[in-house]
């Protein structure tokens, strides 16, 4: 059973992997170079906007911006760690919706099957190529996480509802 778990992990990160294609190699777009610009905020700010984030901030977006702030002083203008954590985070994303289709559907199978139809969409290419796109993986990841959490509860009736409208 635990061969037949790692092969599906296997599987679902080859098919992301795959499907990227060229993405790591891929360099900044203007919208980088502004996101750049918007994440030289300082960090106390970045912190303060990402951890009361129901109050008002000058910040631009600042999960995003940490992330494209935190390679920039150890790496410079070198895509290719923004590349890496552009890679990093659909692996998330997937693992993310792998926990929501498991808690919904309570089978492993139907899980691995969500996580193999969201690791490649053919409208997907803009993820692997562009930077920008971080704070869209970023909002599934934050979604999904919430989500995840949410489910992890006993199930009530009304819950119970929800799973027999997954299943149909």
């Amino acid at each position: 059973m635990r061969w037949l778990r790692m092969g599906g992990l296997v599987s679902v990160l080859a098919l992301l992997i795959v499907f990227a294609g060229k993405g790591l190699r891929a360099g900044f777009t203007h919208d980088d170079l502004m996101n750049l610009s918007r994440a030289l905020s300082p960090a106390r700010e970045l912190a303060r906007a990402l951890v009361f984030f129901w109050q008002p901030a000058d910040s631009f977006r600042p999960a995003g911006s940490i992330l494209y702030r935190m390679p920039l002083g150890t790496f410079g203008l070198n895509p290719l760690p923004y590349r890496m954590a552009c890679y990093g985070l659909p692996a998330l994303d997937l693992f993310l919706a792998y926990l929501v289709a498991l808690r919904l559907s309570e089978k492993r199978l139907a899980a691995w099957l969500t996580a193999a139809m969201l690791a490649y969409h053919r409208e997907f290419w803009a993820f692997y190529i562009n930077t920008g796109f971080c704070f869209d993986l970023l909002a599934f990841a934050f979604y999904f996480a919430a989500l995840a959490l949410f489910l992890d509860r006993p199930l009530t009736n009304s819950r119970r509802h929800c799973r027999c409208f997954s299943e149909c």
